[in-house]
């Protein structure tokens, strides 16, 4: 099982590190091929930004619903 540990590097000399083994995973330097410890970058935590919230929508709503009876009217008199 090999899978590359994406932005994990060694601390022996800094290259990047494959993860192997079969029951007990571990890492290996690609640079010296010696098992090692790793170290990787923090993950960025995200902040809620107050302006950029989500606006309710300002179209105005027609509160007035044509019955199916007034819609085949107006069909009924529209020319094409």
């Amino acid at each position: 099982m090999k899978n590359n540990h994406i932005g994990w590097r060694s601390l022996c000399c800094g290259a990047k590190v494959i993860v192997q083994g079969g029951i007990t995973l571990y890492n290996v330097c690609t640079k010296c091929h010696q098992a090692c410890d790793t170290y990787g970058k923090p993950r960025r935590t995200w902040e809620r930004n107050p302006q950029t919230q989500i606006t309710p929508n300002k179209k105005k709503i027609s509160k007035t619903r044509l019955t199916k009876k007034e819609i085949d009217k107006i069909r009924q008199n529209e020319d094409f």
